[in-house]
């Protein structure tokens, strides 16, 4: 990039002959100025133009020769401002360059920008600003100009390709792009206001070029899930969206995204946060069959433990404990249940614990015992127990310290004619049942008392 002051005979005005580009137009220099200088620097809650470094109180800069004056800055960033002498940063631009209807490029520049050091009293914003490539588009793909290669939709995931970094969009000219034969339905110009930033070479070619439904979510304002989702279009909105047609007002009034509606399919509500919570923990939430519970419980109990409540609902799901138990979605005391759920963690993946467990299992295999109709076995493992404890909704998955390292021993009662569904759980200390419950602890009916006694007077004690 040349810089080059010109200045009028009397070296008094600058003219609007200010700078001499390489390659790149005035519209894009101009664009990419208003572009950085266009952030409010905060250091220690007080609030700094980035074009001038001077102090504002809103969102304005009152400095009558900065570049921002009387223009409102949108932009936030957290900065020390004494180091801005130092302060280095990249952003990217893409640009639509439209030759004809038939011919249409697409330019990426990159823009450094930072502060003169050699000014003493304050420093001045300064960038550099270079185009690092061309691609012509095409409905099959894209046309690599500097490298004179083509990238085919077909073959390419162009999410992962080389160039994918988000960036900003010149949208000044995008109604241009009505005139163009690839982009004469799209309605992209439609949009610019959700793609004018943090916008993927994806997002404004293969999606609007290749995908009919972009146009159709365009039509419908639903702007963030035409930029990005995977809907196909089949017939009709229920099968389409997943979620009944009454939640398209609310789904148009907040722009919903793909993680919005994914966690609307899981939990039909209109409070956008909680779609937002739940979409943000998706692999979390598509294991809860009770999202409403896990919601009240925290708006009524938790406050601001949501992130603690959140790494909770994680492990848990990790150890595959049952989430529609009330009894684990919703403790009573969360730290103490946390702390317990961490600990079979990690014996669960403690291989000194797990190499226990089985020693001990293959000990009290002589304690089987089978008959005509029943049989009665140790647990095997932890997932073993899990399973147990699932099927009954008791707390058996609990007891894997206990079993590990105190003196006591869980067996399995099952029918034989299905002895992978549970039916009675034991709980042995020295020889003798010191619990055994059916599902829900339910007490034991008593015509198998006799055969539970039978079993317990032939045990042999395991040390």
């Amino acid at each position: 990039m040349i810089r080059q002051l010109k200045l009028d005979n009397d070296f008094k005005n600058i003219t609007d002959d200010t700078f001499i580009y390489s390659n790149i137009s005035k519209k894009i220099y101009d664009y990419s100025y208003n572009l950085i200088s266009n952030i409010i620097f905060i250091d220690n809650n007080k609030k700094y133009c980035s074009c001038c470094l001077s102090e504002i109180t809103n969102s304005t800069c009152e400095n009558k020769y900065c570049h921002n004056h009387n223009r409102i800055i949108k932009n936030k960033k957290d900065i020390n401002i004494k180091d801005i002498r130092n302060y280095k940063n990249t952003i990217y631009l893409l640009e639509f360059e439209i030759i004809h209807e038939n011919k249409i490029y697409l330019n990426k520049y990159k823009i450094d920008y930072y502060y003169d050091n050699e000014l003493i009293i304050k420093p001045k914003l300064l960038f550099d600003i270079n185009k690092i490539k061309k691609y012509e588009i095409y409905k099959q793909g894209l046309y690599d100009v500097y490298k004179d290669e083509f990238i085919y939709y077909e073959n390419t995931v162009i999410l992962d390709f080389e160039d994918n970094i988000t960036a900003y969009l010149y949208i000044d000219n995008l109604e241009d792009l009505k005139n163009t034969k690839l982009y004469k339905y799209t309605n992209i110009w439609k949009i610019k206001d959700q793609i004018k930033k943090d916008t993927s070479i994806y997002e404004i070619t293969y999606s609007p070029i290749c995908k009919k439904e972009f146009e159709y979510l365009v039509k419908m304002k639903l702007y963030n899930l035409a930029l990005d989702s995977n809907i196909e279009f089949k017939g009709n909105f229920i099968d389409t969206f997943g979620v009944e047609k009454k939640y398209l007002p609310f789904m148009v009034k907040n722009n919903i995204t793909e993680l919005q509606l994914e966690a609307l399919k899981l939990y039909k509500t209109e409070n956008i946060k909680e779609l937002d919570l739940i979409g943000y923990n998706l692999n979390i939430f598509k294991n809860i069959k009770k999202i409403k519970c896990s919601i009240n419980y925290i708006h009524n109990v938790l406050n601001d433990k949501i992130d603690f409540y959140l790494r909770y609902l994680n492990i848990c799901n990790e150890l595959k404990l049952d989430l529609s138990s009330k009894q684990i979605l919703c403790p009573k005391n969360l730290k103490e249940a946390y702390k317990k759920r961490c600990m079979e963690y990690e014996f669960k993946n403690d291989i000194y614990s797990e190499k226990t467990m089985n020693s001990i299992y293959e000990m009290l295999k002589i304690n089987s015992y089978e008959d005509d109709n029943y049989i009665i076995r140790p647990a095997k493992d932890y997932d073993d127990l899990l399973e147990e404890s699932c099927q009954m909704s008791n707390c058996v998955s609990d007891y894997y310290e206990k079993i590990v390292y105190e003196n006591s021993n869980i067996y399995f009662l099952r029918k034989k004619e299905n002895i992978n569904e549970s039916f009675i759980t034991i709980e042995v200390q020295k020889n003798k049942i010191v619990q055994a419950y059916e599902k829900y602890n339910e007490d034991v009916r008593k015509e198998l008392l006799p055969l539970l006694n039978k079993w317990e007077s032939n045990l042999i004690e395991i040390v």
